[in-house]
């Protein structure tokens, strides 16, 4: 902003006359007193204040960079073949869910030839993790909505430019879902898991072997261990309730309507970190416990 302040001239002129004349006999005498007094005063105060106050705030707030990438190929559990192209695939944060809520989009895309899928851009503060959620796009059911978890600590640290590459996003087909559902009815539990979701959860050891004998516990949950031997029920052998992970079945446990709590996993010979897990309502969460 420009300021300029001009004061104007004072021009003062001062002008006096004086002039006597007196009659005298056969004597003229003429006085001319002729008193001209011009005094001209030009004060020109000219003030020029150019205050040039250029104020430029430039305040470049950066917003964090774009996000990282997230690649891979959606899987169909059971079956071991690349998932149908066309579903759709969504990475969530969960916290929002977790505590009543809903959980919160962060990007979608579709699954697309031999089950490869892939995030331009995911950004996330989330410390409880990404879950790769696979569901049907349109209005007939295909697959049961099946999330699979990612740990905040895969991506911490990431940003624009760099991925998380080969990451599976496991989906869980109808036929499947109907088969545990049926299998779990056999073995004593008769809430459809349609509705009250499930933990579907697997044991390895630091190699990636799936491991026979573990148990698996959680407070208030109902844990099942699935058998290779589908035709008594996957959780069951003849009329007893299997009571630990079965290697010939991948070492899969299912907790239908899993309550959000930490669970931990036994077996001779090994330790496991425990980890807070917990299902929603009509979906699958896949995890994993891994030997130390």
């Amino acid at each position: 902003m420009t300021r300029y302040i001009g004061l104007a001239a004072l021009l003062l002129v001062g002008c006096g006359k004086d002039d006597e004349t007196a009659p005298v006999t056969s004597d003229t005498d003429t006085d001319t007193d002729t008193d001209t007094d011009t005094d001209t005063d030009t004060d020109t105060d000219t003030d020029t204040d150019a205050d040039t106050d250029t104020d430029t705030d430039t305040d470049t707030d950066t917003e964090p960079a774009g996000g990282f990438a997230i690649s891979g190929t959606a899987v169909l559990m059971a079956e071991g073949v690349p998932a149908p192209a066309g579903l759709c695939l969504h990475a969530v944060d969960p916290t929002n869910a977790l505590f009543g809520g809903t959980y919160e989009v962060l990007a979608s895309t579709k699954i697309g030839a031999n089950g490869a899928y892939s995030f331009a851009e995911v950004s996330t503060s989330s410390t409880l993790g990404i879950v790769l959620l696979a569901v049907d796009c349109a209005t007939d059911v295909t697959v049961y909505p099946t999330g699979t978890g990612i740990s905040a600590g895969t991506y911490a640290g990431l940003g624009a430019g760099d991925t998380i590459a080969d990451q599976p996003a496991y989906v869980i087909s109808l036929d499947f879902a109907d088969g545990i559902n049926a299998s779990l009815a056999t073995a004593g539990y008769l809430p459809d898991i349609w509705k009250v979701g499930m933990l579907y959860g697997t044991v390895y050891d630091n190699a990636l072997t799936p491991l026979d004998g573990v148990t698996v516990s959680g407070a208030a949950a109902s844990i099942y261990y699935m058998d290779a031997d589908p035709a008594d029920g996957l959780f069951t052998t003849g009329a007893t309730v299997n009571t630990s992970t079965s290697a010939a079945a991948s070492a899969v446990f299912v907790v239908p309507g899993a309550p959000i709590t930490t669970y931990t996993a036994e077996a001779d010979g090994y330790t496991f970190d425990s980890i807070t897990l917990g299902a929603l309502p009509g979906l699958a969460l896949i995890s994993a416990f891994y030997a130390d």
